[in-house]
């Protein structure tokens, strides 16, 4: 017998000698420790026995539902996403097998059980009791909330227009991949409920499947389960806090176009402050977009039009020397010319980096 039950036992020996006389008398300590006992081992303790070993000589296969119930944000900056997960484990345990009429609970801690973790967790509050659920047969239900934060590698190259794909990955901590089969549980579906919180992407769909979890080479794979879903940035918000004004700044730029290069004033002004605008425009921007070390479409698409407007700078500086030293004609063509060539310039950088 265990120890812990042993010292149970004891004190409620003890307990019960001291109040005899209270109750009606010695005669009555060897019935109660009995029953103490029976309580103590017969019920819960019985089971207890059976939280370090598989219930199966071969792999035990434990079936597994991944719902997300919501999704919050997906962070650039962090690489990854804020979720509301539901978890339902399910195996076949004989040795919990019970002839009572209806369903036992039992703590997770005193039977055998799977050790779930989701390896790309990085922070969460679960909402549950770890309680597993036993009915008559052995059958054992284990069910538990989790409201976190999973890590997730992004690639961002094609941002604002970025189809990302999104996993939570299962793990049975301790156990290999041939001890432990984590497979789907049929009545309940893995994956993403139709509307989630989430307001700048669109869910598209998911998958489950068994997956093995090496978390390096060279370490044996653990028994693993992983559901992915797919995720498309909505590009509206981009369009109207980021195109929208950007192109209207370099629009401006080319008004030095129109101007008399006689007038150099105003031409040079005009020039000058379309490029001040855009840089002052990019630093307000900045905490919009990404922080990484590569460049996105987004980013080729500002840089570009930071270098078409430092252009119309050039070519009002050009185009006023050259009426200054006395060749205004050919300082017209080239406005006449520009005219054209800048906004063609803009519409084939435009896409160059969102349609191609």
């Amino acid at each position: 017998m265990h120890p812990v039950r042993v010292a149970i036992i004891s004190i409620a020996a003890m307990v019960i000698t001291f109040a005899a006389p209270l109750v009606g008398g010695m005669d009555c300590i060897a019935d109660e420790a009995a029953r103490v006992e029976e309580a103590v081992t017969g019920h819960a303790s019985a089971r207890a026995v059976t939280q370090f070993t598989r219930p199966t000589t071969g792999p035990t296969q434990v079936e597994i539902a991944v719902v997300v119930l919501d999704v919050e944000r997906i962070d650039d900056a962090i690489q990854g996403f804020s979720a509301n997960v539901l978890i339902l484990a399910r195996w076949s345990d004989t040795r919990l097998a019970h002839d009572g009429t209806g369903d036992e609970w039992l703590s997770l801690d005193a039977v055998w059980h799977p050790r779930l973790q989701v390896a790309n967790l990085r922070q969460a509050s679960s909402t549950l009791p770890d309680i597993v659920e036993v009915t008559p047969d052995g059958t054992v239900t284990y069910r538990q909330r989790l409201l976190g934060k999973f890590s997730q590698k992004l690639d961002l190259s094609d941002f604002p227009l970025d189809l990302q794909t999104l996993a939570i990955q299962l793990v049975s901590m301790g156990n290999l991949h041939d001890e432990v089969v984590l497979v789907a549980l049929p009545e309940i579906p893995s994956g993403v409920v139709p509307d989630v919180s989430i307001s700048d992407w669109e869910i598209l769909g998911s998958r489950a499947r068994t997956q093995a979890y090496q978390p390096m080479p060279g370490v044996q794979p653990r028994a693993g389960y992983v559901l992915e879903f797919d995720a498309k940035r909505f590009i509206g918000y981009y369009r109207a806090k980021i195109i929208l004004p950007l192109l209207l700044i370099v629009a401006m730029s080319w008004l030095v176009f129109w101007i008399d290069p006689e007038l150099a004033g105003p031409q040079i002004s005009l020039a000058v402050t379309s490029v001040l605008t855009l840089i002052a425009y990019r630093f307000m921007i900045g905490g919009m977009l990404p922080k990484i070390s590569y460049l996105t479409r987004m980013d080729w698409f500002t840089s570009a039009a930071t270098v078409l407007v430092f252009l119309t700078l050039v070519e009002a500086t050009y185009t006023v020397m050259l009426t200054k030293r006395g060749r205004p004609e050919r300082a017209q063509t080239i406005d006449r010319t520009s005219r054209w060539g800048f906004p063609l310039a803009f519409v084939l950088v435009f896409a160059w980096a969102f349609l191609i």
